[in-house]
């Protein structure tokens, strides 16, 4: 380090590195001087003071980088958070003209000028030697130029510069700005537009070609259409009294416009866009290959357009796209089959993209889609060189991690900055968590308001050696992520994942700012290709570069920040990682692939044999124990007693699992093949644990088997591995002339055996979690389940919780103890689960002994009463009780409808306020209801019913076409539109009440509907607070309501109600036995600019009776039971619980989880 470099410091440098006898000489180094100048000399101006002592470094005069060729001021060398300000003191009247640049990063370090404290004008990023002018009023004003920069990131030469300051005395008339030059598509609109300074009032006069415009005399000319004629040079003449003064000239240039399948380089591709919407063009001003490219078009606010093609996969996609736009609002995006795939904003340069597309046909889509307000950059985006790969699989998962129970988000490290650029690093523990929250999700949550959170896999997570080392050698091709995001969403500033390389004191990493893409059920999620263009390096003056980085990842984080602290934070919940490979390099043992044991299904892909006898030759198959279950670890598997039985366990032939454990294993690259176990009982039970690899001739069979240890612990999860290499096999027929590698060269099937002692004393269990194998080479062996070596687990059941249909559960947490300390019988409509004995019990309500339910230990204390647990409201996924006849319906068909009033978009048959016979609307709690002027706009304060139609088209669609179970004239609440005009202060509040005439009904009722739901809950850009939420309460006989059904907008509430913008709802109804009149109430409450919710064919149905042992029918797919009701009747009494939210819970891969949100 030179302290204080003087001129004789000038020269050339080098180290010279000496280990041993080694000897290393560097490169050489040159150390240069500025030539520096004084600030009058450099600014060109001799008569004027200036200072530069406010900032944290001053400015200086040098000759290096100048606008006059000489030389000019040049900001002070600062670091993140400070700022280096030229100021001097002007007294007006008068205009000051300066030219100024800037190299720096961009929208973030700024260089700015400031008169009187008031910003005048500012530029970022690369910006070249340019003009600026400032009007001065009378009297002395401060000037400044200030070079600021934030708290991160230095790009650029990381300075500003200030040339040729010029001050004019008095009151010329001056052009301050001249109007710029344009390039327009034939058919859009153009402006030019002039600032000018001097004595009022100043007269304008346009000229094209040098000749005056009739009727253009304001400061801004508008051409709405441009054509061919309208393109040429244009200036303005601007006048004050006896003064006279031209502008610049500007040139409007018309773009020539290419064919789109030319400007994409895919001209045998058919693209298409919508018809009525504005299109995108070829042009060949903006391209990626200099050539030519796709441009959207110009847009209105709220607009959007887009282009799209179909192709047949499996095949890589791939294409580069650019974007100049307001950041994180308006988004060029890409969709596959109307799934969100990408999407970028603000500025983003020219990006590849990559993107695999499965088997089948898929439509893929190009969209520029602007918001309500604002636009900024060139408010464009373009797209270039497309290529499609057909038949090109894309990469598949290496491992998968699902935040799903807190052992897992323990095995994390969380790291947190109070202030985001602070040096001191604090791990915390409250504030984040693992949580089973509300939206049906789980994973590892935080809050970020004004802070910074890095999340990182502890040292001693248990798959560590999976997510480091050398990733191209590995074959590793992304990172992926998938988490909510609730709260002050706006207020997450930037998503950043970082790789380090870390050796002793070396340190180097590489990092990319992350946009996330976010799918129809608002989950959102990214994907870090290893190849993407935009990783950078944090040092880079380091000796690692970013292959060296790659090449020894010791350690990742995934990094949030929020620069802005407000009362709102963001909530974000991290739900699931994954790593994805394409198949090549060596994974060691990190390539799990076999069959993962959750449920029933999954277990009946197993074969089992079963002796009594351990002695006995008779093989039998056996299916009583090939069953999902709970064991003591509260952990899914196949059940197996033991206790003077011997099993056989092996896949059943032609699955693809038995594909993979056959044929030549050792070049398929199988190391070991695995099982993942639990003990639990006597151990001494357990006689021999072994391992059988068969291989089967037409008149010879050979057998290699493995003495596996026996187990020592019960209670625990444990792997039991196999390989291949070990010295332990033998061979059953040492007669045969097939030796070892014969079998494993050409197996025919591999088996498991566990044996039991002949009359134990005491049994023992074993409980089966996989059946698989472990590859080396990275390969799934060509069948199979890829998936991560972690099992799920699964809590027991819960108030509150969620669980995946079909799944078993412990049923002692079910209920409170304190509600009723005694019952007998338990009646379950819900699920299979399993008795004490193992014996699986299917769905279907069969009464249960208390003493028969699996629990752990003696929570459930109940005897003398019925719990019956039955469907609420579940979707259309599972099947109705019964087809009976309804016993009342609507459609509104009936309904006659008039014009619009409010709404722009006209019709004579769309809208009417008028319900069907036996129907009211209370609308008293719509702010300005019947003021024309107030009521915001009319067609939807409160309920109404409108042709569906015409709602999509009045309302520009945004999602309503997705409601196809409705048709014609619908019955809707939209609070969205209904805001798009001034109303009276306060939130929309509307009730429609249905009456029914039920005094021949004496059984149990449902309702059913077609349902339309899009949630939203929050602030808006005017202060007003809404939680959109829907109601259903039921009255008898004027009687209290009965509340059957409540959806909110808020994602931690316990009543949330995700995007369900097309589904058909069933809800029980109480008993009507004795009543004459129900009335069902739908209300839409707590609205603003918020979404809709609109129904459709609206029926009531006999519905099962309750007392009965019926099951509901059918089975759920995905969709799930949205919510329970539990009742308990005890002495004639009745008391009612509810357990909301049941779904399906996350899977081990984000297909799956995609699939079932």
């Amino acid at each position: 380090t030179i302290a204080s470099v003087a001129s004789d410091d000038q020269g050339d440098y080098q180290v010279e590195i000496t280990s041993g006898a080694d000897t290393l000489l560097s490169p050489v180094a040159t150390l240069s001087l500025w030539q520096t100048t004084q600030l009058n000399e450099a600014l060109d101006q001799a008569s004027l003071v200036f200072s530069t002592d406010e900032g944290d470094q001053p400015w200086s005069g040098q000759t290096t980088w100048t606008y006059d060729q000489v030389d000019a001021a040049q900001s002070g060398v600062i670091a993140d958070g400070q700022s280096s300000i030229l100021s001097s003191v002007l007294q007006g009247p008068g205009i000051l003209t300066f030219y100024w640049k800037v190299s720096s990063e961009m929208e973030y370090d700024h260089l700015e000028c400031w008169v009187d404290g008031t910003l005048e004008g500012q530029i970022s990023g690369e910006v070249d030697w340019h003009e600026f002018k400032i009007a001065l009023p009378d009297g002395d004003h401060t000037i400044q130029w200030v070079y600021r920069k934030d708290e991160t990131v230095s790009e650029g030469e990381d300075a500003g510069w200030v040339d040729q300051i010029q001050f004019q005395v008095g009151m010329a008339l001056t052009i301050l700005q001249s109007p710029a030059s344009i390039e327009v598509f034939p058919g859009q609109s153009a402006s030019f537009s002039v600032e000018a300074h001097g004595e009022a009032p100043l007269l304008y006069q346009w000229t094209f070609n040098g000749q005056p415009i009739s009727g253009a005399e304001l400061p801004t000319l508008e051409i709405e259409t441009v054509s061919a004629s309208d393109a040429g040079v244009y200036a303005v003449e601007v006048s004050s009294g006896s003064e006279q003064v031209t502008s610049a000239t500007a040139h409007l240039v018309l773009i020539e416009t290419i064919p789109l399948a030319e400007a994409v380089d895919q001209p045998d591709m058919n693209f298409e866009s919508p018809q009525g919407q504005p299109t995108w063009s070829g042009q060949s001003s903006i391209s990626h290959d200099q050539v030519d490219a796709a441009q959207s078009p110009p847009l209105d606010d709220d607009a959007f357009a887009s282009f799209a093609t179909q192709l047949q996969g499996p095949g890589k996609l791939e294409f580069y796209w650019k974007v100049s736009s307001e950041d994180g609002w308006d988004m060029l995006e890409c969709h596959v089959d109307d799934q969100l795939q990408r999407q970028i904003s603000g500025e983003v340069d020219w990006t590849p993209v990559e993107i695999f597309l499965s088997e089948g046909m898929h439509t893929v889509n190009w969209v520029y889609r602007k918001d309500a307000y604002l636009s900024e950059g060139l408010d464009a985006a373009w797209v270039d060189q497309i290529k499609y790969t057909p038949g090109t699989s894309g990469p598949s998962v290496v491992y998968s991690e699902v935040f799903d129970q807190a052992s897992k988000a323990s095995a994390w490290m969380v790291t947190s900055l109070e202030d985001p650029f602070s040096s001191d690093y604090e791990q915390t523990s409250a504030d984040h968590y693992w949580v089973a929250s509300a939206d049906q999700s789980s994973g590892i949550q935080w809050e970020l308001s004004g802070n910074q959170f890095f999340l990182t896999p502890s040292e001693t997570h248990p798959f560590l050696h999976v997510m480091t080392g050398d990733y191209p050698q590995k074959g590793y091709h992304s990172l992926a992520w998938k988490f909510n995001v609730s709260g002050a969403i706006s207020s997450l500033d930037w998503i950043t994942l970082s790789l380090y390389r870390e050796e002793g004191d070396d340190l180097q990493a590489a990092y990319l700012d992350v946009q996330p893409s976010i799918d129809a059920q608002g989950a959102y999620s990214f994907s870090a290709h290893l190849g993407d263009s935009n990783w950078k390096l944090l040092y880079e003056d380091h000796m690692w570069d970013l292959d060296d980085v790659f090449q020894g990842v010791s350690s990742l984080s995934l990094e949030m920040t929020s620069l802005i602290e407000g009362q709102d934070p963001a909530v974000v919940q991290i739900q699931a990682f994954e790593i994805m490979g394409l198949g090549s390099g060596t994974q060691g043992q990190d390539a799990f692939t076999g069959l993962k044991i959750e449920t029933a299904t999954d277990a009946d892909a197993l074969w089992v044999t079963h002796w009594p006898e351990v002695s006995g030759d008779i093989y039998e198959e056996w299916s009583g124990h090939t069953v999902f279950i709970y064991d003591d670890l509260d952990k899914p598997g196949m059940y197996l007693p033991i206790a003077g039985n011997a099993y056989h366990i092996a896949p059943h032939d032609g699955l693809p699992l038995a594909e993979t454990l056959s044929g030549d294993l050792r070049s398929k690259g199988i190391e070991s093949l695995v099982w993942d176990l639990s003990f639990g009982g006597d151990l001494n039970a357990i006689h021999a644990l072994n391992v059988f690899v068969y291989r089967f001739g037409e008149n010879e069979t050979q057998i290699a088997y493995l003495d596996l240890p026996l187990p020592t612990e019960t209670g625990i999860e444990q792997r039991i591995l196999a390989p291949l290499d070990d010295a332990g096999w033998d061979l059953y027929d040492q007669d045969s002339s097939w030796t070892l590698e014969d079998v494993f060269s050409d197996a025919s099937m591999i088996g498991l055996s566990v044996d039991g002692a002949e009359d134990p004393a005491s049994s023992a269990s074993m409980t089966l979690r996989s059946f698989g194998a472990l590859f080396a080479s990275g390969n799934d062996g060509g069948g199979g389940q890829t998936m991560g070596p972690v099992c799920v687990d699964f809590e027991a059941m819960s108030l509150g919780q969620r669980y995946n249909s079909g799944d078993a559960f412990y049923a002692d947490t079910i209920g409170d103890p304190s509600i009723h300390e005694a019952a007998s019988v338990l009646s379950f409509y819900v699920k299979d689960y399993v008795n004490a004995t193992g014996a699986m019990i299917s769905g279907g309500g069969v009464d249960v002994e208390t003493g028969n339910i699996p629990h752990q230990g003696n929570e459930l204390q109940i005897s003398n009463a019925v719990l019956q647990i039955r469907p609420n409201a579940f979707h259309d996924t599972m099947a109705p009780p019964e087809a009976l006849p309804p016993v009342s319906t609507e459609d509104f068909s009936g309904l006659v409808l008039g014009s619009n009033i409010d709404e722009a978009l006209s019709g004579d048959a769309v809208w009417t306020k008028t319900p069907p016979l036996g129907w009211t609307i209370d609308d008293s709690g719509v702010p300005g209801v019947g003021l024309s002027d107030q009521d915001g706009i009319s067609e939807w304060a409160g309920w109404s019913f409108a042709d569906k139609d015409w709602w999509i088209q009045a309302a520009e669609d945004q999602r309503r076409s997705e409601f196809t179970k409705g048709t014609g004239t619908i019955m809707i609440a939209d609070g969205d539109e209904w805001s798009d005009a001034t109303h009276a202060e306060g939130n929309l509040n509307t009730f429609l009440n249905w009456s029914i005439d039920v005094a021949a009904l004496d059984g149990p009722l449902d309702l059913k509907f077609d349902s339309s739901w899009l949630p939203d809950a929050g602030t808006d850009s005017l202060g007003v607070e809404s939680n959109q939420t829907a109601v259903i309460t039921v009255s008898l006989d004027g009687g209290q309501p009965l509340e059957i059904l409540r959806w909110d907008s808020d994602p931690n509430s316990a009543t949330y109600h995700g995007e369900n913008t097309n589904e058909t709802i069933w809800i029980q109804l109480p008993s009507v036995q004795g009543a004459s009149e129900m009335v069902i109430r739908f209300g839409y409450l707590n609205a603003a600019n918020n979404w809709w919710w609109a129904l459709d064919n609206l029926e009531i149905r006999e519905g099962m009776d309750s007392s009965s042992h019926s099951s509901p029918g059918g089975t759920t797919t995905g969709g799930g039971v949205s919510s329970l009701s539990m009742i308990v009747r005890e002495n004639g009494g009745e008391v009612s619980l509810s357990v909301n939210n049941v779904a399906p819970m996350y899977a081990a891969n984000f297909a799956e989880l995609d699939g079932q949100n």
